[in-house]
């Protein structure tokens, strides 16, 4: 009879611990899915982040390309007031040139007059 008692208690003992294995089985897998789940998140949020990364560079690219492009056009607009300066510096000395031939002309008239007169 104790043989069969302590066999039985026994029994019951492992019958205990291998419920209690079972369950930390349990908890363990089902801690093992949530850090899956995770990671599987983790994953999907990285690949986001690569993707904003890659649209940031593309439209970095853009701005670049557009700034060269407006640094060229401003170049052509400093290159065309230059130019500009320059006719405006011509004329300015053509009139003044036409302005001196002028005062001559009219002094040569006059003399002409003067010379007309004298005669006359």
């Amino acid at each position: 009879g104790s043989v069969d008692a302590a066999l039985t208690e026994e029994i019951r003992n492992t019958g205990s611990s291998v419920s209690g294995i079972a369950g930390s089985v349990a908890k363990i897998n089902s801690s093992i899915s949530n850090q899956s789940a995770s990671v599987e998140q983790t994953a999907g949020s990285a690949e986001q982040i690569s993707k904003s990364i890659e649209s940031l560079e593309r439209m970095i690219e853009n701005q670049s390309a557009s700034v060269t492009e407006a640094s060229a056009s401003v170049e052509e607009m400093i290159g065309n007031i230059k130019s500009m300066d320059s006719s405006v510096a011509h004329m300015a000395q053509e009139f003044s040139q036409l302005a001196a031939d002028t005062e001559t002309g009219i002094d040569r008239d006059a003399e002409v007059n003067n010379k007309i007169r004298t005669i006359a």
